[in-house]
């Protein structure tokens, strides 16, 4: 029998209807056509074989900021593990089949890349680090996507959430990232565990994780159910 366990999102329910950040319907109709239209763009224009700009080590920014929207969620990377299994929903709820934990150990057990790429913030703000960590796709190899299987999701220490498509996770940039300027990542930059997309918006790099999953279907991130733009890519 499969294993499952049922994870309630307290605070942003996955499910739930979440509040515009324009209270007037038309200029949110508006909003969305616009971001519906930039996602369609974004998706035919994206391309694996497409690099974001890396850096020399003097470009690195001395002063990267600490962005959590809400609070700093602090884990000890001796005990911190990541729930990784097939995500489905059911009620106001993910329901994680043949879940299991994924030990810290195990992450860095996979094949490590290192990086220097630019983080930018829909806020206008960017910042360029040096990055360390196993590439996404090598980590979701050991999981074996089915061809269903179209987005992994996201679920962070601070109830943050977004899903991130496929072509994306297998993009040779994004990180499973552990460390940060070769040390091991702080808990102010979302360690033990975060993920780094250089091809994507700031917001899209989800600090802290905790739960990743595979689904069949995206029913959109924290921001984009905010009216932002869920694929974003730069």
């Amino acid at each position: 029998m499969k294993r499952r366990s049922f994870m309630k999102l307290a605070g942003t329910l996955l499910l739930a209807g979440c509040a515009k950040v324009e209270e007037s319907p038309v200029l949110n109709r508006v909003f969305d056509w616009f971001a519906q239209r930039n996602d369609k763009v974004g998706g035919t224009l994206f391309s694996q074989s497409r690099l974001a700009r890396e850096y020399s080590p003097e470009d690195v920014t001395p002063d990267f900021k600490n962005n959590y929207y809400s609070f700093t969620p602090v884990m000890d990377p001796a005990t911190y593990f990541l729930q990784v299994g097939r995500v489905r929903f059911a009620g106001q709820g993910v329901l994680l089949e043949d879940n299991r934990p994924v030990f810290l150990r195990e992450v860095q057990a996979l094949p490590k890349k290192t990086q220097i790429t630019e983080l930018r913030c829909v806020e206008g703000w960017s910042a360029i680090a040096k990055w360390g960590g196993a590439p996404l796709s090598a980590f979701l190899e050991t999981l074996r996507p089915t061809p269903k299987e179209r987005y992994v999701f996201f679920f962070a220490a601070d109830d943050y959430f977004d899903f991130l498509d496929i072509e994306t996770a297998y993009h040779p940039q994004t990180l499973l990232c552990y460390e940060m300027s070769d040390k091991p990542l702080t808990p102010e930059h979302g360690g033990p565990l975060r993920l780094i997309a250089p091809t994507k918006i700031g917001y899209k790099n989800v600090k802290g994780i905790v739960l990743l999953g595979l689904s069949e279907v995206n029913l959109g991130g924290y921001w984009d159910r905010q009216g932002y733009p869920w694929h974003y890519g730069l």
